[in-house]
């Protein structure tokens, strides 16, 4: 829900700043800022009252391991931490510099337009969020969500890039990190529903 809710601010945040690009006779323009509207507010009344919604659970399934601690190590712990500050950091920087960004950006040749970045944002704060909240968990079920779209996207993602080969050339060498992210993506995932990652008291 935090990735999503950061999603969506970050998204109307963009649109915000390039409001002349929107043709408000369009429909295409009313379900941006509506829907994510719509969405934002749904998702932030769940974080507010999650607490007083609902009823509470009383039995799970057997995927989510009950009531298992969350076993992260002191390495694994430090690596979401860290990996959670970059990617917060670089999705600030995307935000603000807009098309000044392009020396990160995985296409040369002006490719990256302020929108774009913009929106590319968006993931990156919400990912760098959701790792520095993992690295922070205690039970093993609150954590294997996430860590299922983190290997599906991680997985996409790479796909994406091997079908796209031809047209990935940084312009940089910081533009390699946003060519690993998939990976980085599908090896964290991977880590989290590893057995050893929960404990059963």
């Amino acid at each position: 829900m935090v990735m999503m809710l950061t999603y969506r601010v970050m998204q109307i945040g963009a649109g915000l700043v390039h409001l002349g690009r929107f043709d408000f006779t369009s429909p295409t323009t009313w379900n941006y800022f509506g829907g994510g509207s719509v969405a934002l507010v749904v998702l932030l009344i769940g974080l507010l009252r999650g607490a007083s919604l609902g009823r509470p659970v009383t039995g799970a399934h057997s995927f989510l391991r009950g009531s298992a601690k969350l076993n992260l190590d002191r390495s694994g712990t430090l690596v979401f931490n860290a990996m959670g500050v970059l990617f917060v950091i670089l999705g600030v920087l995307f935000f603000l510099l807009g098309d000044q960004a392009g020396f990160m950006w995985f296409e040369s040749g002006g490719n990256l337009t302020s929108l774009t970045a913009r929106l590319f944002a968006s993931p990156m704060l919400g990912l760098g969020l959701a790792l520095l909240l993992i690295a922070r968990a205690h039970l093993w079920r609150a954590v294997f969500v996430p860590a299922v779209g983190m290997i599906t996207f991680g997985a996409a993602g790479i796909l994406t890039l091997l079908l796209e080969s031809a047209s990935v050339q940084p312009p940089t060498a910081f533009g390699y990190f946003i060519i690993a992210t998939p990976v980085i993506l599908l090896i964290l995932g991977l880590y989290l529903i590893l057995p050893n990652r929960s404990i059963l008291e």
